[in-house]
């Protein structure tokens, strides 16, 4: 989708291509974990670092946004939601629902039997950003749901 209509050099890369972004971006994701200091300079602070990170993924996220509009836009014309959409939004939903109630029911019960483990990540930052990661999570989860459904549904 971000290549236009005619893909890479007029090649329509598909749902391949997308499995390797997605892979290439995971890649990253890891890579910067694990060597920040390679990617950052060394008089980078910590905070500054943060809010790189959070720039990149800001900008995803308001990617994703600004992609669905125009997919939106384009099919002006066609039905917007009919009955069957509406109970597999319904159950996507319910599914993202339970596994954001399963991960919090985790974090709890950790907390619980690890306290000291676990008290030097309780800084208000982190317990926003884990709080953010799991409506993220949830909203993932509820995409998934949908794309697995409509696949099923026409296989």
């Amino acid at each position: 989708m971000f290549l236009g209509p005619d893909g890479w050099f007029g090649i329509d890369i598909g749902p391949v291509g997308a499995a390797v972004l997605y892979a290439a971006l995971w890649l990253s994701v890891i890579h910067l974990s694990k060597h920040s200091d390679a990617a950052f300079p060394a008089d980078a602070p910590l905070a500054e670092r943060q809010a790189w990170v959070a720039v990149v993924f800001v900008t995803l996220v308001f990617g994703r946004i600004v992609v669905g509009g125009v997919l939106r836009s384009g099919n002006r014309e066609a039905v917007e939601l009919d009955e069957r959409d509406l109970r597999i939004q319904h159950a996507a939903n319910r599914a993202g629902s339970g596994l954001m109630a399963v991960l919090i029911i985790a974090l709890i019960a950790s907390l619980a039997i690890e306290p000291e483990l676990l008290a030097p990540w309780l800084r208000p930052l982190i317990v926003a950003n884990a709080l953010v990661g799991l409506l993220i999570a949830a909203t993932l989860m509820e995409n998934v749901y949908i794309v697995v459904r409509y696949r099923r549904e026409h296989a």
